[in-house]
């Protein structure tokens, strides 16, 4: 058998970005995309089915674009769930985290270590007492 002083790596670098469109990332960017889809469609029917000017039906129609422009600009480079997070913590009030430890009911200050500091410093029977070396000259 030859051996080949060929080292392979795996490196897993297509698993780590989705891509980019125009820096926004390709998930994100279909949701821009049916953004300006709608806001074309919904400018279309203003404006062909009103009597609403040209400028009001732009306006109008740009607005699901604008919409989805500040949230994809706000979720971009967070992780994912963020907005979930968010949303759950305007709503409830509770985010997702570790929760409040309780102080003791006799401890208003929370949970003290003294205690276990004193108990540690009690001689116990099964350490064995070290005498201090006695000076040489005695």
């Amino acid at each position: 058998m030859v051996e080949s002083n060929l080292r392979l790596t795996d490196t897993n670098s297509a698993t780590d970005s989705d891509g980019r469109v125009w820096g926004i990332e390709a998930p994100l960017f279909s949701l821009v995309l049916c953004a300006a889809f709608l806001s074309i469609a919904l400018w279309l029917a203003l404006w062909n089915r009103t009597g609403m000017s040209a400028t009001s039906t732009i306006a109008v129609g740009a607005i699901p674009v604008i919409v989805t422009l500040a949230y994809v600009l706000f979720k971009q480079s967070r992780p994912p769930g963020y907005d979930v997070d968010l949303v759950e913590y305007w709503l409830s009030g509770q985010a997702f985290g570790p929760r409040d430890q309780q102080p003791n009911s006799d401890d208003s200050d929370g949970p003290s270590i003294l205690p276990t500091l004193a108990r540690m410093s009690e001689p116990s029977a099964s350490v064995a007492k070290v005498q201090p070396p006695k000076p040489a000259g005695s």
